[in-house]
């Protein structure tokens, strides 16, 4: 068993035990991102918590936590283009057409697709995707469901 030095954290209301590294790389998001700690943790909680959260059983008595995909769309040169972010990956699924079903890395790298589907000849396909998606029924964008 591999020993991990760990020491407390201590936020109001609620002492936590973290291993040094992980206090390390939270002290240094806090600062890049010119956030606390405790909104980094925030952010974190929000993100892995977006969708539904389901127990997959893995039938040897181990369950790992799901989360249903949040349907999204974004509306594009007057086109509707549907798709699915995944919370816990961050990966965004197309099911619209041509793409259906094509998986991206990335919320941006799918609007970037989009963009570059339906104005091929544009000079910068690039786009935020927290901008360009919306949650499907809310309207609001992706950026609110990622804390950003």
């Amino acid at each position: 068993m591999v020993s991990v030095r760990e020491r407390s954290c201590f936020m109001p209301e609620l002492p936590v035990k973290l291993p040094e590294e992980t206090i390390a790389r939270l002290r240094f998001a806090a600062k890049m991102s010119g956030r606390t700690e405790g909104e980094i943790i925030a952010v974190l909680v929000d993100s892995m918590s977006a969708g539904e959260v389901d127990a997959e059983d893995h039938g040897d008595g181990r369950k790992e936590a799901t989360r249903t995909p949040v349907p999204v769309y974004a509306v594009y040169e007057g086109n509707r283009v549907e798709g699915e972010f995944h919370p816990e990956t961050g990966t965004l699924v197309i099911t619209s057409p041509p793409w259906s079903g094509e998986r991206f890395r990335s919320a941006s790298s799918a609007a970037s697709a989009v963009v570059r589907n339906f104005k091929p000849n544009v000079g910068s396909a690039n786009r935020s995707g927290n901008e360009f998606w919306r949650q499907s029924g809310e309207g609001t964008k992706l950026g609110a469901l990622r804390g950003r």
